[in-house]
């Protein structure tokens, strides 16, 4: 038997979790409703997961790729990503 090899590079994959939470109404007063709480976040009121935030703290302190760049990169691939709060400068 032989056996050959081939290096292959799988693109990045963005993916979208989504948390269903389920709401619970009493059944006797109708009035009070309970909602489940959402997993911890990383960062709060973001949606960016753990990973996300790994991700662009190695390629920019690691390998250098600039935030502008990075920014570039995940447009290119179909990632809708917000204005900064700040000015671009």
């Amino acid at each position: 038997m032989e056996t050959s090899e081939q290096l292959d590079i799988v693109p990045a994959q963005v993916r979208v979790p989504q948390h269903v939470r389920f709401k619970y109404a009493c059944k006797a007063c109708e009035e009070t409703i309970k909602t489940a709480p959402l997993p911890a976040r990383a960062l709060p009121k973001s949606n960016a997961s753990a990973g996300l935030l790994a991700h662009i703290a190695v390629a920019k302190y690691q390998d250098a790729l600039p935030l502008a760049r990075q920014e570039k990169i995940l447009r290119r691939i179909g990632v809708d990503v917000p204005a900064p709060p700040w000015p671009a400068g």
